[in-house]
C-alpha cells in the first residue's frame, strides 16, 4: 500500500501524462437536436415586458444555414444580455468571450448570430462565404426593447455537411 505522498506523486505524474483533450470536457454533438430558427422564433411567445427575456429552456439545436462572411462586434446590448445569462440565470462566469458576430441566411432571412471567439477564426480558415453550414447554437432569450423581440442565438460550434 503507498503512502498519502506516493499517491499523490502518482496521481501528478498519471495527469501531466495523460493527453490534455481527455481532461477537457468534451463537446457533445448529439445533444444538439435539428431546428430550423424560424421554428425556434416561431415557437417564442411574445415577451409580456421590455428588456432581457431569459428562457427556460436554451433549446440545443443544429440548424443548417448558409455563412455569409460578414462579421461586426456584438454590441452593448447583447454582450449585457450575454454576461447576464450566465451570471444570474446559469449562476457561472462566462466561460468564453462573444466579442464579435456573423452573418448567417437561413432562407432569405438574415441573422446576426454572437460566436465564441475561440470558435470564430475558423469560420474564416474553413468557410468561404456561400458555403453552408451546421451551426450548434443555444436560444437564452434575447431582448423586448420595441415591438419585436430580437432574439439571441449563440454559436458554440460548426460542422461542414
Amino acid at each position: 500500500m503507498l503512502n498519502s505522498a506516493a499517491q499523490y506523486l502518482l496521481l501528478g505524474t498519471a495527469l501531466c501524462l495523460a493527453p490534455l483533450n481527455t481532461l477537457r470536457a468534451q463537446f457533445c454533438w448529439e445533444c444538439y437536436q435539428p431546428r430550423t430558427l424560424r421554428q425556434l422564433v416561431d415557437s417564442a411567445p411574445e415577451p409580456l415586458d421590455s428588456g432581457f427575456v431569459f428562457r427556460g429552456n436554451d433549446h440545443p439545436s443544429r440548424v443548417l444555414v448558409t455563412y455569409t462572411g460578414k462579421k461586426r462586434a456584438v454590441g452593448a446590448w447583447r454582450s449585457a444580455f450575454i454576461r447576464d445569462y450566465y451570471e444570474k440565470v446559469l449562476r457561472q462566469p462566462l466561460p468564453t468571450e462573444f466579442k464579435d458576430e456573423l452573418l448567417f441566411r437561413e432562407d432569405s432571412v438574415e441573422y446576426w448570430l454572437p460566436v465564441q471567439s475561440r470558435v470564430l477564426p475558423y469560420f474564416a480558415n474553413e468557410m468561404t462565404p456561400g458555403d453552408r453550414v451546421w451551426l450548434f447554437i443555444v436560444w437564452p432569450g434575447g431582448t423586448a426593447r420595441s415591438k419585436r423581440p430580437d432574439w439571441v442565438f449563440l454559436v458554440n460550434e460548426f460542422q461542414k455537411p
